[in-house]
C-alpha cells in the first residue's frame, strides 16, 4: 500500500523540527521526541492518506473476475483488499460476484455470514468441483481396484 502526504503537511514536519532545534527548556509543553516509529505514525499519521481508497478498490474488485483457480482469484482479491477494512458482507458480496458460473451460485445459496467462512466454502467446493470433474471424465479414476 501506498501512502503520501496531502495538503500542508510539510507544515507540522517543520513544525516539530523547530521544536526539536529549541532548548529542551524553550520547547512547547507536552513536545515528545518522536524516537519510535510508533511515535512517529502517531504524530504524522493524521497528515497521510491511501492513495488507493475504498473506492478505488471497490472498483477494482467489481471489475475481477476469477479467469485461473480458485487460489489465484483468492489471491488477487486479497491484494486489491489489503490494509482496507470493507465491511463483511460487502466484501462477501463483491467477492462472489466475481466467482466462475456455477461456482457464483452455489456460493450465492450459501449465506455466509463472515469472509472466512466464504473462503472455507469456496476452498471446500473448489476440491469437490474438482474431484467431481475428475470422476466425471473418468468414473474409475478413484477405484483402486481397476488400477492395474
Amino acid at each position: 500500500m501506498h501512502a503520501h502526504m496531502v495538503g500542508q503537511a510539510r507544515l507540522p514536519r517543520d513544525a516539530y523540527n523547530r521544536q526539536r532545534a529549541r532548548a529542551p527548556a524553550a520547547r512547547a509543553a507536552g513536545w515528545v521526541e518522536l524516537t519510535t516509529i510508533e511515535q512517529f505514525m502517531d504524530y504524522y499519521s493524521p497528515y497521510f492518506t491511501v492513495v488507493m481508497g475504498k473506492s478505488q478498490a471497490r472498483k477494482q474488485l467489481r471489475a475481477l473476475c476469477q479467469t485461473g483457480t480458485v487460489a489465484d482469484y483468492i489471491v488477487a482479491e486479497a491484494n486489491i483488499c489489503a490494509e482496507l477494512d470493507f465491511a463483511e458482507d460487502e466484501r462477501i458480496d463483491l467477492f462472489i460476484e466475481g466467482l466462475k458460473n456455477p461456482l457464483r451460485n452455489r456460493m450465492w445459496k450459501r449465506k455466509c455470514t463472515t469472509f472466512d467462512d466464504l473462503l472455507n466454502e469456496v476452498n471446500e467446493d473448489d476440491g469437490i468441483t474438482t474431484l467431481g470433474a475428475v470422476m466425471e471424465a473418468n468414473p474409475d479414476a478413484m477405484d483402486i481396484d481397476a488400477m492395474q
